[in-house]
């Protein structure tokens, strides 16, 4: 298995980012978010959090990411 880690995806929020990196998981995808434990102590210095997999698993990582509808607004209240 190929270790070396791959960012398939860049988020601004991280409540997008947690909930990409549960589907994924939920699909058996093993998935970090990389920045995610400097956002709150540093949130205007780090602008994204990448979302990151093993090298053998990011075509079918993006494959599901691209799959899903994004987020609307009132998705966003609903959630937070």
């Amino acid at each position: 298995m190929d270790d070396k880690l791959i960012t398939i995806a860049r988020f601004a929020e991280d409540l997008e980012a947690q909930m990409a990196r549960a589907t994924l998981e939920s699909n058996g995808i093993k998935a970090m978010i990389a920045g995610e434990n400097v956002m709150g102590l540093y949130s205007r210095a780090i602008s994204w959090l990448d979302l990151q997999v093993f090298a053998a698993d990011a075509e079918k990582a993006k494959q599901i990411l691209n799959s899903q509808q994004p987020l609307t607004q009132d998705d966003r209240e609903e959630l937070s």
